[in-house]
């Protein structure tokens, strides 16, 4: 269906996803001038759904409240950070799942302290 609206509407067409309008741009230029100019940092109507669960984050802030919370944590993204950070990762993951294999056999499981602990250590594991 969308290779066949792309072909036919092409550069540009809207696409209807239950009451919500979508506009499809095709052309790489469109899609240049759209990512580069600030003017269009309107998020999407779908992240207001998001932000009911996650709150107000980096995710689903706007504006000068996301240019600030964005500013704190790209130091922690940089590519050398993640580098270093790379092993911790894979031994604490391959803990976890030694940890979900144990549970695979109980009729129930919370997830959410397994991922909790999980995560908790796989952070202070690097930090300290």
């Amino acid at each position: 269906m969308f290779q066949e609206n792309n072909k036919r509407y092409y550069p540009i067409y809207r696409l209807w996803n239950a009451h919500i309008a979508s506009v499809e741009l095709l052309c790489p230029e469109d899609i240049e001038v759209l990512l580069t100019n600030n003017e269009n940092l309107e998020k999407s109507r779908i992240y207001e759904f998001l932000q009911v669960w996650l709150g107000t984050g980096l995710l689903t802030s706007k504006d000068t409240k996301w240019h600030y919370r964005r500013k704190l944590i790209t130091p922690a993204f940089h590519f050398g950070i993640l580098k270093n950070f790379s092993k911790t990762m894979i031994e604490r993951s391959e803990l976890l799942i030694q940890n979900l294999e144990l549970e695979c056999n109980k009729a129930k499981t919370l997830i959410e302290p397994i991922i909790g602990e999980f995560t908790l250590r796989t952070i202070c594991g690097k930090v300290f």
